[in-house]
């Protein structure tokens, strides 16, 4: 990744016997988990822990998928859609498509396309 980190994302539309989804995060002292779907549940643990243990979400902080949501009310100029720049939602496009052409040839394809 362009920060330094290194990352591993896998998909898969044949995952057999899964019952979820899960994103997880591992850093030098501590692991993540947001588990789903919908991801409304978030566990961590810090090096030195027995097991991973839920981490509360305020009320406040949580987050829900609207950009379907979002985008329609754009267009009606009911709503301004701050929190994603026009930039932001290219280079999403190229990574999607990115993971498509991955996936139709079996390659690693760079960014940006």
């Amino acid at each position: 990744m362009g920060c330094g980190a290194a990352a591993d994302f896998s998909w898969s539309v044949v995952t057999g016997l899964q019952t979820g989804m899960e994103f997880w995060i591992f850093g030098n002292d501590g692991t993540i988990s947001l588990q789903g779907p919908p991801f409304d549940k978030v566990l961590g643990g810090k090096r030195g822990d027995e097991a991973l243990s839920e981490l509360p979400i305020a009320p406040e902080k949580r987050g829900k998928w609207r950009v379907e949501e979002e985008f329609i009310n754009a267009i009606r100029g009911e709503e301004a859609i701050t929190h994603t720049p026009f930039d932001i939602g290219v280079q999403y496009m190229e990574f999607t498509e990115a993971v498509t052409r991955s996936a139709q040839t079996g390659e690693a394809i760079s960014l940006p396309l």
